[in-house]
């Protein structure tokens, strides 16, 4: 109950709000460049407009008037989302203190109301633990062993976890910043070398947590109980796609450096994408995990505690959102450089 008065609450708290300040901070940046992009897209509407109305009077000029307010449109409904999803950040980010002491004194009423219900004798205590322990289990499912297990892995904070923000921010730059003047460009090298570093770091950490295993279904061994090893995400398989997307990730990163270095400006930008994805699927499944949750809670008001208790049909959803997430990340960075590819085609070789 005193935890939030503790320094490690505080750190912990301090550290919450700078991972909802970046976030946010990426959303804005990710904001700025759609932005941006989609107003370059209605400048170049307007030139074409006027290039063919000069050269053909009868030209219908209507339907560049048409593209133009549908880009408006967009731009003012991704500007409502992100508006939205901040405050909604926003508003979970301040009010951590107040849940986390509604957690607290939720925990300490339930452990007076069991001792007084089974009295101080020592079998009154073994059962008043083992309910507690039911308690804990069913309200806060996610135990201190499972969402602190990297805190005894320095090594995978220092590569994994440090990596990974690294990475993350240095992305945002990388597709945000422009790139038109020398100094510009210069910084575009500069953070490009961060960011490989960045993704070396993240890529060993992974490495670290593939090899000890440290994955969810020996975290949450109860929740996925009664999974056969023949199963479609099996231990064997599970294993060897986390193998495969590390492999690729390290792979999209070595394509892209190779044609940076070589001047091969399309072929960086088709494998960067590529790159990006292989590692922002992980940050898409846990939205698609949010909703599975959503899903698990909702089946369970309705049909009762017997809806989740089939462990294989929730390791089933729980891998599935990964996959769905791999598929969606990576067939976007394909039509991506797909169309990369086919707007290079259109220009001279000087200007690819």
């Amino acid at each position: 109950p005193n935890a939030e008065s503790s320094p490690s609450w505080r750190v912990v708290l301090l550290l919450l709000y700078a991972v909802y300040v970046y976030v946010l901070l990426g959303i804005a940046s990710l904001l700025v460049s759609i932005r941006a992009r989609l107003e370059q897209r209605a400048h170049t509407l307007d030139t074409n407009k006027e290039a063919a109305v000069s050269s053909d009077p009868n030209v219908d000029s209507d339907m560049f008037e048409q593209r133009r307010q549908l880009a408006a449109r967009f731009v003012r409904l991704l500007e409502i989302a992100a508006a939205s999803l901040a405050a909604i950040m926003l508003f979970y980010m301040l009010t951590i203190p107040l849940r986390h002491r509604a957690s607290q004194a939720t925990i300490l009423a339930a452990e007076n109301a069991t001792l007084r219900a089974h009295g101080s004798s020592r079998l009154g205590l073994a059962a008043a633990a083992a309910e507690m322990a039911k308690f804990r289990a069913k309200n806060f499912p996610v135990p201190p062993s499972v969402s602190g297990k990297f805190l005894t892995v320095p090594s995978i904070l220092l590569t994994h976890h440090l990596g990974s923000a690294v990475w993350l921010l240095t992305l945002c730059l990388q597709f945000t910043l422009p790139k038109k003047t020398a100094t510009q460009r210069q910084a575009h090298r500069i953070l490009g070398r961060m960011f490989m570093l960045a993704g070396v770091l993240s890529f060993t950490g992974v490495s670290m947590i593939i090899q000890r295993g440290m994955h969810a279904r020996k975290d949450f061994s109860s929740f996925f109980k009664g999974v056969p090893e023949d199963s479609l995400f099996s231990e064997a398989r599970i294993h060897l796609g986390e193998s495969l997307l590390a492999f690729w990730f390290a792979f999209t990163a070595a394509q892209a450096l190779r044609f940076a270095r070589s001047k091969r400006i399309v072929e960086h930008r088709a494998w960067i994408a590529r790159h990006a994805a292989s590692g922002l699927w992980v940050a898409l499944m846990r939205l698609f995990i949010g909703v599975g949750a959503t899903f698990l809670a909702v089946g369970t008001k309705v049909w009762g505690e017997s809806f989740i208790k089939d462990g294989l049909w929730k390791n089933n959803l729980f891998y599935g959102t990964g996959v769905a997430a791999v598929v969606v990340c990576v067939g976007t960075a394909e039509l991506y450089a797909l169309a990369l590819g086919a707007t290079a085609s259109k220009l001279p070789s000087n200007a690819r």
